[in-house]
């Protein structure tokens, strides 16, 4: 079992500090409107 976390399932502060963290402006610069930040697994 896996839970997959995306750009889309955080917050809007959440939203923002990934893009500054990452030094991007839009999360499509590094695919993260398709892929997930991380990924947990039991």
């Amino acid at each position: 079992m896996k839970l997959e976390i995306y750009f889309n399932d955080l917050n809007e502060k959440g939203k923002e500090k990934v893009l500054k963290f990452f030094g991007i402006k839009s999360p499509e610069e590094l695919n993260l409107d398709v892929q997930p930040l991380f990924v947990l697994e039991k």
